[in-house]
């Protein structure tokens, strides 16, 4: 199991920039985020981008620091997850996710 923290506020605006390392059982879930950058990142994600069904729509894998935009029109929320997490978890398109 993942431990979310759900960002509200300037947490959600700050995201993981700055953060040095994730352990793979931790994520960060930013809500009502359809769309992201990875500027000011120290390390490659692996970005779980969630419908407003709360199934999983698509997913980036390693996205490298410095990275513009990730996302996708019909996504509602995003799992930012340390890279591999995704893999790991068997996390895959159209699966649902509960919290």
């Amino acid at each position: 199991m993942v431990k979310a923290h759900i960002a509200t506020g300037k947490d959600r605006r700050k995201g993981l920039s700055g953060v040095k390392s994730l352990p793979p059982d931790q994520a960060l879930l930013l809500l009502n985020a359809p769309v992201i950058h990875m500027v000011g990142m120290r390390l490659p994600l692996d970005l779980v981008f969630i419908g407003w069904n709360q199934k999983i729509i698509k997913i980036c894998t390693n996205v490298k620091p410095g990275m513009r935009l990730a996302g996708s029109v019909s996504a509602r929320h995003c799992l930012e997850m340390a890279s591999g997490s995704a893999k790991a978890y068997g996390l895959h398109k159209g699966q649902q996710l509960t919290w």
